[in-house]
């Protein structure tokens, strides 16, 4: 395949000698050689589901709702920077060799071939992110440790790297709310001791998520989210073994070794809530200047990743329409959120989320 970045257009042919023609779009557009690259169909039509990759160079999803949809996502690695591609429009997937079935030339599929990613998700899929976003915003309402369960969730119902592209416009929305909520209560000094070392922390995740294949990206938040469930528990018993005094030093050490982790968590899985903890309460803040300035730091973090991941090529116009799908959700779960707080057993509910971001994290790392 040729190492060229830009946006995955396949425009295949079939002419009457039955050979395949293939013609660049434009000069930043790239045309994928299809010979060596082997097909699993896991699923019939009407509803097909393909695996399609090559070595070390292309990895592929295709699910084709019947012969008039598809939805074609690509992940290039090794080959060039821009390496997530998904939710491309594309004329033909394959050839017809593919799928004769359909019977279909690529003029036929350029003309019949929508990319409607609403209509392509399951039932089980949208309840998943619905509720994903429900509990971002019940995280920035007050209740504590269900942001990571929104990782896992979006994990759950979307490609992995894709989840984190779609997964940060609905957690920008919910930070808007709790910004607006908490405007009065943020303490900068903290923000610009962290901030420095933060975006080294994201810089360096880009660069990471940038040689990655999806199924790594999977370990990865599944990874960070243990990693991060651990740091919590430590910190806690810390904190208790202390009488109820977090003795963490407040030497720049600790403070550029937090901001590091933290942004490297917030890029490669949106996951950085924990660590964000450990240096704001170690730090002494009292509970709303904890979640004001909490607010305040991951709307500007959280802004900053965003051209990022445009040039990542997770976020572009169609994930940014499917997460504007379910921004109200997060926007209702953010002003809810303190009223749930009064009526629940704060306790078993913080063991719950956690109990379910382990098993959430391993099912990601485990095959």
């Amino acid at each position: 395949m040729p190492g060229v970045e830009g946006v995955a257009n396949l425009s295949e042919g079939v002419n009457a000698n039955g050979r395949r023609k293939k013609r660049m779009q434009s000069a930043n557009q790239f045309v994928a050689v299809m010979q060596p690259i082997g097909i699993e169909v896991k699923t019939l039509p009407p509803c097909v589901d393909a695996g399609i990759g090559s070595a070390a160079s292309v990895g592929q999803d295709l699910r084709i709702q019947n012969p008039a949809q598809c939805r074609f996502q690509m992940v290039l690695h090794r080959v060039t920077r821009r390496l997530a591609l998904p939710a491309v429009k594309v004329g033909t997937i394959i050839s017809t060799g593919a799928f004769p079935s359909h019977g279909m030339n690529t003029c036929q599929w350029r003309r019949e071939c929508k990319a409607r990613p609403m209509e392509s998700l399951e039932l089980w899929q949208y309840l998943l992110i619905a509720t994903g976003a429900f509990a971002v915003g019940l995280g920035k309402g007050g209740l504590p440790g269900v942001g990571n369960v929104t990782v896992v969730l979006m994990a759950l119902a979307l490609p992995a790297k894709a989840s984190v592209g779609v997964l940060l416009p609905i957690l920008i929305s919910a930070d808007i709310v709790a910004v607006i909520v908490y405007r009065r209560h943020a303490n900068w000094s903290y923000i610009v001791k962290l901030a420095p070392w933060t975006i080294i922390g994201v810089l360096g995740g880009y660069l990471v998520f940038s040689y990655v294949n999806d199924s790594a990206v999977r370990i990865l938040i599944g990874s960070v989210l243990l990693s991060m469930t651990a740091i919590h528990f430590i910190r806690k018993w810390l904190r208790d073994s202390s009488k109820g005094e977090d003795k963490l030093p407040h030497h720049p050490a600790f403070v550029g070794g937090t901001g590091i982790i933290g942004g490297f968590a917030t890029m490669i899985a949106n996951a950085a809530g924990p660590v964000a903890a450990l240096y704001f309460i170690a730090s002494g803040l009292p509970k709303y200047a904890y979640i004001g300035t909490s607010a305040w730091f991951f709307f500007l973090v959280n802004v900053f990743k965003v051209p990022f991941m445009m040039d990542l090529g997770i976020i572009h116009l169609e994930s940014l329409g499917l997460s504007a799908s379910f921004m109200l959700y997060s926007v209702l779960g953010a002003l809810i959120g303190p009223r749930i707080v009064r009526h629940i057993n704060q306790r078993l509910f913080e063991v719950l989320i956690w109990v379910f971001v382990v098993i959430g994290g391993l099912k990601l790392i485990l095959p």
